[in-house]
């Protein structure tokens, strides 16, 4: 009985995890052309080789863009990389004309870093594509993800801290926290 559940739970969490390949792609994918058709770079925050199963297997999640940003020179590897903190990133307002984000937002500590974070990338560039893991992941569970995150539209993130003090709320467009009142 105890296998026949850890197949499914196996079969379940490839399926999640090809799910989330082919929505990293094609948002990368997505990216490009936007940066490209407005004549602009391509900014990557988040490394191709950022998560410990990309490293192991040396696959790489995306492309690099015209320019990688991460804390973390590895998960840069092949890319034109320049060591980069998302909350203070060190390029002119609208530099680019995109800004591909993945797998990032969800190792900021808090809230407030997190608005800093998002703030900072829609600073930079014309146009923000964010990669995040669902609940559904159970890599997603692991203690270095802080926040829940969740795109909901507009440009409006639906935010959630898994300790701590536990908030819930929302981020708007220009980076601002609001949290619904409670009831």
């Amino acid at each position: 009985m105890l296998g026949a559940m850890a197949k499914v739970v196996a079969v379940h969490q490839t399926v999640v995890y090809l799910k989330q390949q082919v929505d990293i792609r094609s948002k990368y994918r997505a990216a490009h052309r936007v940066a490209r058709s407005l004549g602009k770079p391509l900014l990557v925050v988040g490394g191709p080789y950022g998560s410990p199963t990309n490293r192991l297997f040396r696959l790489k999640a995306h492309g690099c863009g015209d320019l990688c940003v991460d804390v973390d020179a590895f998960s840069c590897q092949g890319c034109t990389y320049q060591a980069g903190d998302v909350r203070a990133l060190p390029f002119a307002g609208k530099e680019f004309g995109s800004a591909f984000c993945s797998h990032v937002l969800e190792h900021m500590a808090d809230l407030e870093e997190l608005a800093a974070a998002y703030g900072e990338l829609r600073r930079v560039a014309d146009h923000v594509l964010l990669c995040l893991p669902g609940k559904d992941s159970l890599v997603a569970w692991l203690p270095m993800h802080h926040l829940w995150v969740q795109e909901v539209g507009g440009g409006m993130l639906k935010v959630e801290e898994r300790g701590g003090l536990k908030r819930k709320g929302f981020l708007t467009a220009d980076a601002a926290l609001a949290f619904p009142r409670e009831r």
